[in-house]
């Protein structure tokens, strides 16, 4: 089983790119996504498409130096959608940590992420097995200076560092490295490591509530076995839904699209202890929160995105899923 990801990340990346004059359908071949669906905020991928844009990218611009340090520029708090929420409600800066390091899959980072108390100490490790092995200096690159600078806008406050370590030799632009952080990073490390003075768990945040903490996780966890994706004629349908959410619940075209009948598709999703009309439901329900919670768009808007001609429809089937209006749910979340 794998978990979506937001194509938030891919985005920024293919921006930096474009801007370095490499073409966005260069950024995008053999990923399986359109230039378009950059524009779909809303958009599931798996991480093997992510994987396939950022070595594109690496083979059009391998004159460009730093190319990780210039995508990590990109990031910020937004990109944690509900869970930015649940993290500025918790007590404390380490109840924080501990909750956004429980829902990684939620997070844009690919590489993975372990803390540890050493005496006084608070240490950050990052694991890159997972990642194919000529992309794995840019992504931790890119993550290990993205992550802290987006946890400090979370805490409002700066992570007091002690030492970074990288388990690669030093790249020709180390000396990036060294003016970003404030300090000499190590190299050649046994791990990738972050390292932070353990009182920080201890300070209170700003904003700590905790009924919006129980609201929020609740959320979380919904938004998280929602993106859980199975293999079968289920997963082939839920991808396509997330990559085409205008299509709606159209069993017909998507029928269409695998190359089987609706009935077969029908009788397959029966076989998987599921029907059409749930998984379109999950999917458009995901969506709609996502697309809610980023609060650039109107509900107007974010029927249109969704398909639904009517904006009382898509209100009606919001109804449906959560109990709450589109904007009774929004005025909820902030």
């Amino acid at each position: 089983m794998q978990i979506s990801r937001s194509i938030y990340s891919i985005v920024q990346m293919v921006d930096v790119a474009t801007e370095l004059g490499m073409p966005t359908s260069a950024c995008l071949a053999n990923s399986d996504i359109e230039p378009e669906q950059l524009l779909q905020l809303e958009l599931q991928v798996h991480p093997q498409q992510e994987f396939a844009v950022i070595a594109n990218i690496m083979r059009g611009l391998p004159q460009v130096p730093a190319l990780g340090l210039r995508m990590a520029a990109r990031f910020h708090m937004p990109v944690y959608g509900v869970l930015t929420f649940a993290m500025c409600s918790c007590a404390t800066t380490g109840d924080a940590v501990d909750l956004g390091l429980s829902y990684h899959e939620l997070s844009f980072t690919l590489v993975e992420k372990h803390q540890q108390i050493v005496g006084k100490d608070l240490v950050f490790t990052f694991g890159d097995r997972h990642i194919p092995a000529p992309l794995r200096q840019l992504v931790v690159e890119r993550d290990l200076f993205a992550l802290p600078r987006v946890m400090e806008e979370v805490f409002s406050r700066p992570m007091p560092k002690r030492a970074v370590r990288f388990a690669f030799p030093p790249p020709p632009h180390a000396r990036r490295y060294a003016e970003l952080l404030g300090f000499e990073p190590e190299f050649n490390a046994p791990a990738h490591q972050i390292v932070v003075d353990a009182e920080f768990r201890k300070i209170p945040m700003p904003q700590a509530n905790a009924a919006m903490l129980r609201h929020c996780q609740a959320q979380l966890q919904a938004i998280v076995s929602r993106r859980k994706t199975w293999g079968g004629t289920a997963g082939r349908v839920r991808d396509m839904l997330l990559r085409h959410p205008d299509m709606g619940p159209d069993m017909e075209a998507v029928a269409a699209e695998l190359r089987m009948t609706s009935r077969n598709l029908r009788r397959m999703l029966e076989a998987e202890n599921t029907s059409f009309r749930s998984l379109a439901d999950e999917v458009r329900q995901t969506l709609a929160e996502e697309l809610l919670g980023l609060g650039k768009f109107s509900v107007k808007e974010v029927a249109a995105r969704l398909g639904y001609s009517e904006v009382s429809s898509f209100t009606n089937a919001f109804k449906r899923w959560t109990g709450r209006a589109p904007r009774d749910w929004r005025s909820a979340q902030r």
